[in-house]
């Protein structure tokens, strides 16, 4: 198919998600907005939509925000679809005139949404049946109206081969960055609208490390982060080695990224120790991932993991124009309270 035939269809696809917009039945009950953004992902979506329709929370008690992000696949047919099998819930579907990436396509679902709450879930994975009823329950218990919680990660759904990976994956409560900063994967929050205004949303430039980055920002403006073990979401791993040696890349040269962000604030002492233990670690963990290479399928998988992140954190290092090899570590100060939170 042509470019123009493409656009032509877009503009299309656009009025007609519009039309869905106008017509959709009324929100007023609703209690949050379920937030999938997704390019490209006519294999996966359908599954992830398929398990918000089966939830044991009642349909009345929230909607669905699907937007696609300019795909060149059928995601976009695909999420109509579903809304016109399920008239019993609230769907909107959003087409993106160009893509602008997940962050920002966020931005604009949240802008869109009709509830007091959102809830982030990525296109490619599945949520439990009680997910949705998990979120209401936890955050209307929390005893604030300015709290974060965190579903739990798992890949026990999916048939990976890549499950070797599975224990970088958060499975018994929120993670750490930067030592003590507690953090949730973006596919698993759910938050008041006003909080994620409050941080300034998820920010377009962290590529590979958006989550990472809005949970230090909670973390710096005192916004508690819960974890809420029965909002399940089954994590769905990369199932090429070249896919997923690109995503770890990916993922190391966000978190590069993160340091250099929030720079101004790195315990420098803590830094240079980090970045000491990751390089003297460096010839184990290459040697560890040439062996894990030649056993199993599960092993070339793990050596993917490996080798990705080291050539995200090198080619991150060179591009920030600041070594990197370990950024996981107690490197974080809490700002004074005069600190301006703003810079980030």
């Amino acid at each position: 198919m042509s470019a123009p035939e493409r656009n032509a269809l877009r503009a299309t696809d656009s009025a007609y998600a519009t039309a869905k917009a106008d017509s959709r039945p009324d929100a007023s009950s609703t209690k949050i907005s379920v937030i999938t953004t997704a390019y490209n992902a006519e294999s996966t979506i359908l599954e992830t939509l398929e398990g918000f329709a089966t939830q044991t929370a009642d349909p009345a008690t929230y909607e669905l925000v699907v937007v696609d992000d300019c795909s060149t696949d059928q995601t976009l047919a695909t999420a109509i679809a579903f809304a016109e099998a399920h008239p019993e819930l609230v769907v909107l579907v959003i087409a993106m005139g160009q893509n602008v990436g997940a962050a920002r396509a966020r931005s604009v679902a949240v802008d869109l949404a009709r509830s007091a709450l959102v809830a982030f879930f990525d296109a490619d994975d599945a949520p439990n049946h009680g997910y949705i009823e998990a979120h209401l329950s936890a955050q209307a218990t929390a005893g604030t109206d300015a709290v974060i919680t965190c579903g739990a990660l798992t890949t026990s759904y999916f048939a990976n081969p890549s499950s070797a990976v599975a224990a970088r994956l958060q499975v018994s409560g929120v993670g750490s960055i930067f030592g003590s900063v507690p953090w949730a994967g973006g596919g698993t929050v759910a938050m008041p609208v006003e909080v994620y205004n409050r941080l300034g949303g998820t920010d377009p430039s962290m590529i590979g490390a958006e989550d990472l980055d809005f949970s230090v920002r909670a973390w710096l403006h005192g916004i508690p982060l819960v974890f809420v073990p029965a909002a399940v979401c089954h994590y769905r791993q990369r199932t090429k080695i070249r896919s997923a040696l690109r995503q770890r890349r990916v993922y190391g040269r966000g978190q590069v990224a993160l340091v250099r962000k929030y720079w101004p604030i790195i315990n420098r002492r803590q830094y240079a120790y980090w970045q000491l233990r990751g390089l003297l670690r460096l010839p184990r963990q290459l040697s560890k991932a040439a062996i894990q290479a030649c056993q199993s399928d599960r092993g070339r998988y793990a050596a993917a993991d490996r080798v990705g992140l080291i050539r995200g954190y090198l080619s991150g290092s060179m591009t920030q124009r600041l070594f990197v090899l370990c950024p996981f570590g107690e490197m974080l100060n809490r700002p004074a309270d005069d600190f301006d939170l703003d810079v980030f």
